[in-house]
């Protein structure tokens, strides 16, 4: 399976994306996912990425990203951004994928949480946002989730729950 990379400059870089089939535990459920596990080295807003629709997700582990590329399939139920300096996510990163159950930003350096960051993703079910540097969620980040059942924000050191919607449960955010 191949990955094609774009960038501004007009230079094109091509990357190998292995498949592999991995067992969500919060949803207890299988998904095949292109794995990318590997330095990208994207460090601008204006990588892209072209990727076909032939897998359930998308995982970036150890892909030196700071930014989320444009062009993921908007099919896609998964997304994880696992260690991969991640700096910052935004709602327009997030609006095209208006199927996604998973989303995991695990161990990056995510600082905030921006209010209706999820607007566009009704169907999240389970969002990780672990090991980052959080210090600061909108309390209307989480707004319109109605199936959501599990954030996990363990291990931020220095953030503030500043959340006051009604629609999440104690139990629900971990």
């Amino acid at each position: 399976f191949l990955l094609t990379i774009a960038f501004s400059t007009a230079s094109v870089i091509d990357v190998k994306c292995m498949v592999e089939t991995l067992k969500s535990t919060e949803l207890n459920r299988n998904f095949t996912f292109c794995v990318v596990n590997y330095s990208l080295g994207i460090k601008s807003r204006v990588a892209e990425v072209n990727l076909s629709a032939l897998n359930d997700g998308v995982q970036f582990q150890d892909a030196d990203i700071f930014y989320l590329p444009r062009g993921i399939d908007k099919k896609i139920e998964v997304l994880h951004i696992n260690n991969s300096k991640l700096k910052e996510i935004i709602k327009e990163d997030l609006k095209p994928f208006s199927r996604l159950i998973q989303l995991s930003i695990h161990g990056n350096d995510i600082e905030v949480i921006e209010g209706k960051l999820f607007e566009d993703n009704t169907e999240l079910e389970v969002i990780i946002l672990s090991r980052n540097r959080i210090k600061f969620i909108d309390s209307q980040a989480f707004d319109g989730l109605k199936k959501l059942v599990n954030i996990n924000l363990l291990d931020n050191t220095c953030y503030s729950k500043n959340l006051s919607t009604s629609e999440l449960t104690e139990d629900a955010i971990k």
